[in-house]
């Protein structure tokens, strides 16, 4: 090779040597979590056998070089073959970069012909077309927007049937894969059973339908996620210093355009023209900047549009500061961003959303918000560029700058309420507190209301039970030392989740509790999870949050455990049962709704400002709130059924086998006719637990269990059968929860012959009602928890 790999790197087309790295590269040494996550993916790709999955890790934490490394070890070095999919092209030559750097991963010593060069392609509308793809490209670079065409389908086709040894998908910035074209082309490579990755800081969209699609794509797992507030304690991330800068523009908004930022997240690009068109708020812009440029340094402005870029750039060179602008139709865009981010004199650099993903700058002391935004993963995607840490060569400090407009009837969302929102909870040090009205004695914070946010919006990614059955319940607070600082934290607890709470903080959280003799790590308490939550349906609690409670425990700290007065009232079924009594109109039903929404300022954060939302829910639990009052009352017949005492257990070993039962559900051809949903794990519970349900389905690792009391001769079959069809049911419809189709289709269920015969023996009637079966398994269930008050 007489050219450097830096050099064919400029090219469409690389090959580099595998034995010729070079000795002087700066040497790579991975963070621990760094290493967990390679980890991760082995566990589930090569062990599990997992298909599609996320991978989290917020920006500042190298999931390129993650992703990367681990490809060239276990894939690359086999004879594989990567597809990297970005929808920008500079993410694909960043990823080109990490490749190239680690490219003696690739080599394998088990093998008989080692590789000894690695070889790409990158396609893009500026480099080579899908027809320059030859096979024996290990790496193929492309954009999404060239991918999808038409006319890239069939060399996606040939790249799959020339890849023998498998081709390897990872998608990056996998947020993005909710559009169209993402769909269209992963769709068709699932098809062809190609792993798939998709990498994100932010998994987060502003419409939740779109959030729904992205997950199904990567089957709803997420493979591995690393909280900010995590980077923040490692020092790899800067500590923020938040500061608010008021501008008093103020613009009118009909209600329509209201309506269109609660359903976007942000504001309709001819109002941020406006903004971008005021000069009195540009000029306190730069002002703001000349005012502290030394505390400021090198900073990154986020403008509305392209013009208002080239506008803020001008604005500052007038007033003597090194500032330049990049936008994605700027010629000199790289030579700008290169200038900035190797430090080549240029102070201010102002763009639009182009440093948001890929781009990065370790030196960037400030980041100003000049343009208002209520989408999270933009925001956050915008604050990072200013968030490396000293371990990453970044700065201790990093200032965020929000410039607030004031709207009538709508505030927009500030970068301090975004992060209080996050994961980061209480580790901002908040600027600008004058004038602040004192808070309550037991606040509760913007972290726990986005947890809840994050849960209880229609169209979850489908993880759990039901989204309207994970209700919170209690949050635990603690304050914490980290060096010369002190900070608060708080984990969130479920109903779902409060009894093994309880029983973990009898164990191991009170003062009398025995110190741990293992060492606090991932391992160990994820073994703890499987102990005291093994019979919690989802969502189980984060191994991170537990983790966190000993580690106070061993600090010191006092733990403070505080219930949601709240909870009660932002339930929906508390509505549906009232209007199911009182038989309201539904004209009165909407004005009471209503009023209550614009009173609960609560209920209207959950719901993300969308009343529409919060109606469709209430109408949910209204129509089966009527399907419970449908059904008949138990017969006499039944209840002389029903055992009068403890039941009797079967000897261990014997009794209903899980699994025979199962196949013997997946025998009924209108239970599953599209074919029967993967179960990996179908289980009894361990004895003693009690969550209030006989059984559930947890999503992330396809698992049934059911309560091992059922495993007795004086419950049927037919209500055993019932059971194990209402969970399978959910691994079938992972999204739909208990909504209306999935009740068309529970109401479907038939025993088999088998059950019927033992139905009949036992002397029960054979039920001529539609869905007269599964009625008679509910009521025996209601009846034999009434009965014995199990839970």
């Amino acid at each position: 090779m007489n050219s450097s790999p830096d050099a064919q790197l400029q090219a469409p087309k690389f090959a580099v040597s595998i034995s010729a790295v070079s000795d002087d590269q700066k040497p790579f040494h991975p963070y621990d979590f760094q290493l967990q996550a390679a980890d991760a993916l082995s566990r589930h790709f090569l062990q599990q056998g997992t298909r599609a999955g996320i991978l989290k890790v917020p920006t500042g934490g190298g999931k390129t070089a993650i992703a990367s490394r681990w490809l060239l070890q276990n894939h690359v070095a086999k004879g594989g073959r990567v597809l990297w999919l970005a929808h920008r092209s500079f993410l694909l030559e960043q990823a080109k970069r990490e490749f190239v750097r680690h490219r003696a991963l690739a080599r394998s010593a088990s093998s008989a012909t080692p590789k000894t060069e690695l070889s790409g392609v990158t396609v893009a509308g500026d480099k080579a077309s899908w027809s320059s793809v030859a096979a024996s490209d290990d790496l193929v670079f492309a954009t999404m927007q060239s991918t999808c065409r038409e006319d890239s389908m069939g060399y996606l086709d040939l790249l799959v049937q020339q890849s023998k040894a498998g081709l390897f998908v990872v998608v990056d910035e996998a947020h993005h894969a909710a559009a169209q074209g993402y769909v269209r082309v992963l769709t068709r490579l699932r098809h062809y059973d190609c792993p798939l990755l998709g990498l994100t800081a932010t998994p987060l969209r502003m419409v939740e339908k779109d959030e729904v699609r992205m997950w199904r794509l990567f089957d709803n797992k997420l493979l591995f996620e690393l909280t900010p507030s995590e980077l923040f304690e490692k020092g790899i991330l800067a500590r923020p210093k938040i500061e608010t800068v008021p501008t008093h523009v103020e613009l009118q908004l009909t209600p329509e355009q209201l309506a269109d930022v609660a359903k976007k997240g942000d504001l309709a690009s001819k109002l941020l023209e406006k903004l971008g068109k005021h000069a009195a708020r540009n000029k306190l812009i730069v002002q703001h900047y000349l005012a502290k440029q030394d505390q400021y340094r090198e900073t990154i402005v986020f403008a509305v549009d392209v013009d208002h870029a080239k506008t803020l750039a001008e604005e500052f060179q007038k007033h003597g500061v090194s500032a330049d602008y990049a936008t994605y139709d700027s010629g000199n865009a790289s030579e700008v961003l290169d200038r900035f981010a190797n430090q080549k004199g240029l102070k201010v650099l102002c763009n639009v959303e182009m440093s948001t993903e890929g781009f990065d700058a370790p030196h960037t002391q400030t980041v100003f918000l000049a343009r208002p935004s209520q989408s999270q993963s933009l925001l956050w995607q915008m604050i990072g560029r200013a968030l490396r840490g000293t371990r990453a060569g970044g700065t201790e400090d990093a200032w965020l700058v929000t410039f607030v407009d004031t709207f009538k009837n709508f505030s927009p969302l500030d970068v301090e309420t975004l992060i209080r929102g996050s994961e980061l909870g209480e580790l901002l040090e908040p600027e600008r507190a004058a004038g602040r009205l004192p808070a309550p004695l037991q606040p509760v914070s913007h972290a726990l209301l986005q947890e809840l946010y994050q849960l209880l919006i229609s169209n979850t990614k489908g993880e759990f039970l039901g989204v309207h059955e994970c209700i919170p319940s209690d949050w635990v607070s603690w304050e914490e030392e980290f060096e010369d600082d002190v900070q608060t934290r708080q984990v969130m607890i479920w109903d779902n989740q409060k009894l093994g709470y309880k029983l973990f903080r009898s164990e191991h959280l009170e003062e009398s509790s025995a110190p741990l003799e293992e060492p606090i790590d991932e391992v160990l308490v994820r073994q703890l999870i499987g102990l005291f939550f093994a019979d919690c349906p989802d969502p189980l609690p984060r191994w991170q949050d537990l983790a966190a409670l000993l580690r106070a425990k061993q600090k010191g700290c006092q733990l403070h455990w505080y219930s949601f007065p709240e909870r009660d009232a932002i339930d929906p079924r508390h509505f549906a049962r009232r209007f199911f009594d009182e038989d309201t109109g539904e004209r009165t039903q909407l004005t009471i709704l209503r009023e209550f929404w614009d009173s609960n300022a609560l209920v209207r954060f959950i719901y993300r400002n969308v009343f529409e939302n919060y109606l469709e829910e209430v109408k949910l639990y209204k129509a089966v709130e009527a399907e419970k009052q449908a059904c008949p009352p138990p017969s006499p017949k039944l209840l002389s059924l029903v055992p009068s005492q403890p039941l009797e257990r079967y000897p261990e070993g014997q009794g209903y086998n899980l699994l025979s039962l199962r196949d013997a559900v997946f025998s009924i051809p209108s239970h599953f006719p599209h074919g029967a949903p993967p179960i990996c794990d179908l289980a009894y519970l361990p004895e003693g637990g009690s969550r209030g349900c006989w059984a559930f389905y947890r999503n992330d690792v396809r698992a049934i269990r059911v309560r091992p009391v059922l495993n007795s001769p004086s419950v049927p079959r037919f209500v055993m059968e019932s059971l194990l069809y209402h969970e399978l049911l959910h691994a079938d419809m992972p999204n739909d929860y208990h909504s209306k189709q999935y009740r068309v289709r529970e109401r479907r269920f038939v025993p088999t012959q088998a059950a019927i015969d033992d139905a009949l023996a036992r002397g029960f009637e054979l039920p001529t009602e539609q869905a007269g079966w599964r009625n008679l398994a509910n009521q025996f269930l209601d009846t034999l928890h009434e009965r014995y008050k199990l839970w």
